[in-house]
């Protein structure tokens, strides 16, 4: 390293830094200065609302309350959906009741004011089922936990969060 000294008897130890006006000695650059403040204030927010959040798996106290509570059910009887056998194209019926369950009773409430939006889901996710799907006992229960993620999913239903299950109450296949 070439050493040398200025007027001032400081020692410059780099050649290009010897090349930079004064004014820019030392100093780092203002708008990439704010940039990394910025992006370090939004991993901040982010972190924080990312432990705030209550979790769809984790119960507060106010939900273990709730669940301590009578089970609430509302019952969708009847509904009858079409199945395509893939393997013959032949088609079939399937006449099914569903009962979901909730022990919010804010929840229920908003179940009995939403019943056909919730049944516009759960026709659509129950159309497109197959007659091997249903036939076989061992996959009724996917089907089932299929049933309860689109009660979930339903948009513009903040509540529908405090359905526990859904029961498949009558089932007949033709």
């Amino acid at each position: 390293m070439n050493m040398k000294t200025d007027d001032d008897d400081r020692t410059i130890k780099n050649r290009a830094c010897a090349q930079w006006p004064e004014a820019q000695r030392g100093k780092a650059d203002r708008p990439v200065l704010v940039l990394a403040v910025v992006v370090m204030l939004a991993i901040a927010g982010g972190a924080a609302y990312w432990l705030s959040r209550e979790d769809d798996h984790s119960l507060s106290s106010a939900s273990t309350a709730a669940l301590t509570g009578p089970a609430h059910y509302l019952s969708f009887k009847d509904m009858v959906v079409n199945l395509v056998n893939n393997e013959t194209y032949e088609l079939h019926y399937m006449q099914l009741s569903v009962s979901l369950m909730t022990r919010n009773i804010q929840c229920l409430e908003q179940l009995k004011s939403n019943q056909p939006v919730i049944l516009n889901a759960m026709l659509g996710q129950l159309s497109s089922w197959t007659f091997q799907e249903v036939i076989v006992p061992e996959k009724r229960e996917e089907l089932r936990n299929k049933l309860l993620d689109t009660v979930h999913h339903t948009t513009g239903l903040s509540l529908i969060k405090g359905v526990e299950d859904v029961f498949i109450t009558n089932m007949v296949i033709q």
